[in-house]
């Protein structure tokens, strides 16, 4: 048993290992590069038309305390609802589902943690987190199908 601390490689042993680590360096790249063909940087000074017709701060948004009832878990829907049909999402409308229309709504309207959302919707914060991650899941599909 040759001893590789002490010993060198020889020319074969050191060719088959940097072929070894450029393999995984091309993998790397190719990896990273399909990550990011479907990813979209943000540009932050981008003057987008509906933002100007469109503006969130209009709203008074009820801060809730509570676990929502059945009610009022229907009124935040369909507040939800007119704000989607002013922007013009609807395929975004109708493929969430309720709780992933709350969960957005908190989450991405109203910035609520995890832990108040599942809170007022009497959920799992796991079930927070599988709705987020399913929600921007549908999200990255609407925007590849166009």
């Amino acid at each position: 048993m040759k001893n590789y601390l002490n010993d060198d490689l020889s020319k074969e042993e050191r060719t088959e290992i940097i072929g070894i680590i450029w393999m995984t360096v091309r993998n790397y790249k190719f990896k990273q590069y399909e990550k990011q063909r479907f990813e979209i940087p943000l540009i932050e000074d981008l003057d987008l038309q509906y933002y100007d017709l469109y503006d969130f701060e209009k709203f008074n948004f009820k801060d809730y305390y509570d676990p929502l009832t059945k009610d009022e878990k229907i009124d935040i829907i369909n507040q939800l609802d007119s704000i989607i049909d002013n922007l013009f999402l609807f395929q975004l409308k109708s493929t969430l589902t309720f709780n992933e229309k709350l969960v957005f709504f908190f989450a991405f309207i109203n910035m609520y943690t995890n832990t108040k959302i599942s809170f007022l919707l009497s959920l799992d914060r796991k079930t927070i987190y599988n709705c987020k991650k399913s929600i921007k899941n549908k999200m990255e599909e609407g925007c590849n199908e166009k």
